[in-house]
């Protein structure tokens, strides 16, 4: 499995995708334009790479000398010279005719923006991970310690356009002869990208100057990005990471770069690391636009329209829910929050003949959404979820379609008598004393659920289900409870949640949730779904350290998509005439810009469905956004 790390203020949601890529070996005579925009648009590409780099070079070595009249970090993106620009205009994308890819490698970019883009953030990403996040503090003013640093980013720049080249010339002579598996010249498993001519050799065979340059001094203090394990093979391993995902983005490839960089599927090739933003959508309270969306630009009149009763507000919010009445989206609490938490995201092999593969999302660390007046909840990551899909050629219907029903007995009582009674606590009257050993409460729901969830069609499938009055997880799970604290156990991981509100409202209800995969048609390439299992603690203030809590509320599996997610909620507040419904959706990137970590465009669509809470039962719904 490929994992990736996704930093972003983020709710209970998330994001991913991406389209295609080439099918195995070929051996028929390709047209010869396609290879010409197909090599053009490497070749040109590559010189970018060598501009930039060579750049950074320069910006290390004169920022070390105290020769520049800017900062470091401004040098690296000044393009003093207009050599970037220079190579970036001269790419020559009008070998692709009409500006489109050759139809054997459809996910080739052929945008002269896009391109320059892709590998100057492949140099600028690269020169940081060797020398740190911020090189006016890492760059050494000392004479020595300077040439070292100076040297090695020179010889940085020479083995990045050395495997640069080596694969620009495997994918050409592969093109020539009929060869369309474009991606073997990234190597397959743990190899590397073809050295037929030996010039990956000759530039990153050797120490990067370190031995004749560096002698004697701590490459660890001098190379921060990669300490504690500074030296030849981290700085080699770092310029494949990165040259590996910068040919994912460009061409539109899937290569698994955690193995390519090192041999290991170790998590030591974080493609994903560019910063996400969280959607935070807002509804009108009163005032004559009551219910609708608004932009929140915080006057209240303008966004909403007149004044109502009591007040006109426009709220930020991830809880809404529609009306059963009038169709309109009910705010019923705002949401402000900004703590910064983390994704992650891991793919299985790609398969090449349809392009699929298992796909998992989770979080890197606890992500806390600031409630006004209550305090923090605080997502941490819990396991237990099935692995989801990602589809990067396109074709797999991946829509989600989830169906939640308050209570499930009555119907569980007429499709199986056995039952014999309408709640999930069974006959067993031992049921009904706190702690019994005996009691399956959970065990009885879950029969039930079994046999709801394929009545409302083909397809559909258990997603979860629970007995309220019971606790679930934790040192007391199965046991009878009224309230939260029923169910605490020694520290937060053993301690579970009650179902069914504080204090139980419906005692002995199954509460039953069922879901679809591939209720729509069929998705565009660089589509996905996943689920993260998340347990929520509630604390009193920020940050999530687990020192103040107040609530501890329990997991759930949390799905998310790039595709549409709809929610519906029969029996809503234990109501038979109310439902609540509403749908998402997200948007999709290729999986060659997911691999290569390019990720602008992404948003994943998530929906969570909560059962008698302090606003009744509600549905969740967030959108997960890179920009």
């Amino acid at each position: 499995m490929q994992e990736h790390s996704l930093r972003m203020p983020v709710l209970w949601t998330a994001l991913f995708v991406a389209p295609l890529l080439l099918t195995g070996p070929a051996s028929a005579q390709l047209d010869k334009q396609e290879q010409k925009c197909a090599n053009s648009i490497n070749k040109g590409a590559a010189k970018v790479a060598k501009a930039q780099a060579g750049d950074n070079a320069a910006c290390i070595k004169n920022g070390s000398k105290g020769k520049l009249t800017t900062s470091i970090e401004a040098c690296l993106t000044g393009d003093v010279k207009g050599k970037v620009a220079k190579a970036i205009s001269k790419i020559k994308t009008g070998d692709c005719s009409g500006g489109s890819p050759p139809s054997f490698l459809p996910g080739l970019k052929t945008n002269s923006g896009a391109i320059g883009d892709t590998m100057k953030n492949k140099d600028l990403n690269l020169i940081h991970d060797i020398f740190g996040t911020d090189l006016d503090l890492s760059i050494s003013a000392d004479k020595a310690a300077g040439k070292c640093q100076a040297a090695i980013a020179k010889a940085v720049g020479k083995c990045q356009s050395a495997k640069l080249g080596s694969f620009n010339s495997c994918k050409k002579d592969k093109l020539k002869a009929g060869d369309t598996d474009i991606q073997a010249c990234l190597g397959t498993g743990t190899g590397g990208i073809p050295d037929g001519k030996g010039k990956i050799s000759k530039a990153c065979g050797g120490d990067f100057g370190i031995g004749k340059k560096c002698g004697g001094q701590d490459l660890n203090a001098l190379l921060p990005g990669l300490a504690p394990n500074a030296g030849a093979g981290a700085i080699d391993a770092v310029i494949e990471c990165r040259v590996c995902g910068a040919l994912n983005s460009l061409d539109g490839l899937f290569r698994d770069c955690d193995l390519f960089d090192d041999g290991l599927a170790n998590g030591s090739c974080p493609s994903f690391s560019q910063s996400c933003q969280h959607n935070i959508e807002a509804f009108c309270v009163g005032g004559s636009n009551n219910g609708d969306p608004c932009p929140f630009s915080g006057n209240d009149v303008a966004d909403c329209g007149a004044p109502g009763a009591p007040t006109v507000r426009c709220v930020p919010t991830s809880h809404a829910r529609l009306d059963s009445a009038t169709g309109l989206p009910s705010v019923i609490g705002g949401i402000l929050f900004e703590l910064i938490g983390g994704d992650t995201y891991s793919a299985g092999p790609i398969d090449p003949n349809d392009g699929t593969g298992t796909f998992t999302c989770g979080l890197t660390d606890p992500i806390g959404l600031e409630i006004p007046t209550i305090g923090t909840a605080c997502l941490q990551e819990v396991g237990g979820c099935a692995d989801g899909l990602i589809d990067c050629d396109g074709g797999t219907a991946l829509d989600l379609d989830m169906v939640h029903h308050h209570d499930i007995g009555p119907i569980a009582l007429g499709l199986e008598p056995g039952f014999l009674t309408a709640d999930c606590r069974g006959t067993d009257p031992a049921c009904f004393i706190a702690g019994d050993p005996s009691c399956t409460a959970h065990a009885t729901c879950a029969d039930m659920c079994d046999l709801y969830c394929p009545t409302l069609g083909a397809g559909y499938e258990v997603f979860t289900s629970g007995c309220e009055g019971f606790c679930r997880g934790g040192d007391h799970d199965n046991e009878l409870c009224l309230n939260d604290v029923n169910c605490e156990g020694a520290g937060v991981e053993n301690s579970g949640e009650c179902l069914g509100g504080n204090p139980v409202a419906h005692q002995g209800e199954c509460t039953c949730d069922c879901i679809k995969v591939g209720s729509g048609d069929p998705s565009p390439a660089g589509s996905f779904w996943c689920q993260v299992g998340i347990r929520t603690v509630l604390e009193s203030a920020s940050p999530c350290d687990q020192l103040d809590i107040i609530q501890i509320i329990g997991q759930q599996c949390v799905p998310r998509t790039t595709e549409t997610i709809t929610n519906t909620v029969l029996f809503a507040d234990d109501d038979e005439s109310l439902t609540i419904n509403q749908s998402d959706s997200g948007s999709r990137i290729s999986c060659g810009d997911l691999f290569g970590g390019n990720l602008s465009g992404l948003a994943a669509a998530g929906n969570q469905t909560s059962y008698d809470g302090d606003l009744g039962d509600s549905a969740t719904r967030t959108i997960q956004v890179c920009q």
